[in-house]
C-alpha cells in the first residue's frame, strides 16, 4: 500500500489541506488485529520469562488448562479472542501476570491508518505526495472540461450549414 492509495481513502482529499490529511492518517481509529496462533515462544517474545511464566500459572489456576495446552503446541492459539483478552486484563489488574495487557494489546488494538499498513512517512512526504495528487485532480477535472468544451464544438461543426454567421467556435 502507497502513501497515496490511504490518501484516496480519506473523503474530500483534493480540498483538504496537508494538516487535515496527516491529522486523518494519524488518527487512532482503525482496529489492528494479529490473527495469528500463537504459541509460548511467541509470548515470551511479547512478555519475556517471568510474566510469561505467571501467565501459564494463572491459566491452570483460573480454570484455562486447555489454552495452557493450545499456547505449547501447534496450531497454537490465537489471542485476539474475546475470552482470552478479557483474561489478559484481569490477570494483570489481579497482580498475577505483569503487563499482561502488554500482550493483550499487541495483538488487539486501535491504530492509525498509517500504523494499519505498516507505513511511517513524514509529513513532508505526505504533503508532496498531497500537492501532486491535488495538482493532478486538478488537471483531469480541467481536461474533462476542455474535452466536453471540444466535443460540443466536434458536434456544432458537424451540424453546422456552412452559413458563416452560425460558424461554431471553440
Amino acid at each position: 500500500m502507497r502513501v497515496s492509495d490511504l490518501i484516496e481513502q480519506i473523503d474530500d482529499w483534493q480540498t483538504k489541506s496537508i494538516d487535515e490529511v496527516w491529522a486523518e492518517l494519524n488518527e487512532i481509529a482503525w482496529e489492528y488485529l494479529d490473527n495469528d496462533n500463537y504459541t509460548w515462544g511467541g509470548v515470551a517474545d511479547v512478555l519475556g520469562n517471568s510474566s510469561t511464566e505467571a501467565l501459564r500459572a494463572a491459566l491452570e489456576n483460573n480454570g484455562s488448562k486447555w489454552a495452557v495446552y493450545a499456547l505449547g503446541g501447534q496450531p497454537g492459539l490465537q489471542l485476539t479472542r474475546t475470552e482470552i483478552q478479557e483474561a489478559l486484563y484481569l490477570f494483570e489488574a489481579a497482580g498475577l501476570v505483569p503487563n499482561a495487557s502488554k500482550l493483550a494489546k499487541h495483538v488487539k488494538r486501535l491504530v492509525s491508518l498509517l500504523e494499519l499498513h505498516k507505513l511511517s512517512p513524514s509529513k513532508d512526504l505526505v504533503a508532496t505526495v498531497l500537492s501532486g495528487m491535488q495538482l493532478g485532480a486538478i488537471k483531469r477535472e480541467k481536461k474533462v472540461i476542455a474535452s466536453s468544451r471540444y466535443n460540443a464544438y466536434c458536434a456544432a461543426m458537424e451540424a453546422w450549414d456552412g452559413e458563416p454567421d452560425t460558424e461554431p467556435t471553440l
